[in-house]
């Protein structure tokens, strides 16, 4: 990262149609960004949405709008089970005087000319400072569909600069908890993780397969 917060990395090459840029943000650009307090052009305190008193964690993703219908990041998860019930989640905020459009969908890999589903189309409303807003997408998964492309789709006029941060999926089908206290990770030394899966009762004959993973942050 610069002194100015930005990254010099580009952690999604090839999953958005607009172009890396660690510099200027200008129209059909990103960037990755802690904040945008020393641009000229947005509000006076800009901070990433999950880790703004961090500075050695957490960018916001800090698009420039070019044309409508630019897929802005889409990823690609695999090996779903089929019927299950999934919420996509992102956080989106002005970082000027605007009003941001964009709308998320679902695709079907394996059938990938019709989404299967999809929001209307999201205006975030015209903000004097910054806030943080939560939009969603929650679906569920018809038969024999085990393969999708999640995607955030641009509708805002161009040259309007906004943030994106902390996109996830879930699963909507019950509750896990951790129940391990020391999660600590050390070298040549053994770790044991434990927690519990409380299933919906609706569903409660439905396997339910788990994997254990590791986030830096």
């Amino acid at each position: 990262a610069t002194d100015q917060g930005i990254s010099s990395q580009d952690v999604i090459s090839g999953q958005s149609d607009l172009s890396f840029s660690a510099e200027s943000l200008t129209a059909g650009t990103y960037s990755f960004r802690k904040h945008c307090n020393q641009e000229s052009w947005a509000f006076p305190k800009t901070d990433d949405h999950t880790y703004s008193d961090n500075a050695e964690q957490g960018y916001m993703m800090v698009v420039c709008s070019d044309k409508k219908d630019d897929v802005l990041y889409k990823f690609d998860v695999m090996d779903l089970c089929d019927k299950a019930d999934l919420d996509f989640v992102v956080w989106v905020s002005n970082l000027e005087e605007n009003r941001p459009k964009f709308f998320l969908r679902l695709i079907d890999l394996d059938h990938p000319s019709k989404p299967l589903t999809s929001t209307d189309v999201l205006t975030i409303p015209k903000d004097k400072s910054q806030i943080w807003r939560q939009y969603s997408l929650n679906f569920r998964l018809p038969q024999n569909t085990h393969n999708v492309r999640l995607e955030i789709v641009d509708k805002s006029p161009k040259n309007a600069r906004w943030a994106i941060d902390d996109i996830a999926v879930s699963y909507c089908g019950g509750e896990a908890r951790m129940l391990s206290t020391d999660t600590t990770i050390c070298p040549h030394r053994q770790l044991i993780l434990q927690s519990e899966f409380i299933p919906d009762s609706a569903k409660k004959n439905v396997p339910f397969v788990y994997q254990w993973q590791y986030s830096p942050t």
